[in-house]
């Protein structure tokens, strides 16, 4: 899914901005940093939902992303459905 990344500024080593930056670097996020946030966050998502282009861009970025084959994310999303149901179980 396209998505626009804030990687937590204070990370132990940037690891957060640097694996942001990776699927930006690899046309499957726009990644926006904390400090730039009341900058920059809203043009993003405009761009990823509100622009002519948006369906393109959104086509482009989950393309992207899935061309990295990340298959521990793939993993992840598959078991949150499961997760959410036990959690709503009494």
């Amino acid at each position: 899914k396209p998505a626009v990344l804030v990687p937590y500024a204070h990370a132990a080593g940037g690891h957060q901005q640097i694996n942001a930056r990776l699927l930006e670097k690899n046309g499957a996020a726009a990644v926006v940093l904390e400090r730039d946030l009341s900058a920059q966050l809203e043009a993003r998502l405009s761009e990823l939902l509100f622009s002519s282009q948006s369906p393109q861009v959104r086509l482009t970025m989950s393309q992207a992303y899935c061309r990295l084959g990340l298959p521990a994310a793939e993993k992840i999303a598959e078991k949150i459905p499961t997760i959410i149901e036990k959690a709503a179980q009494p």
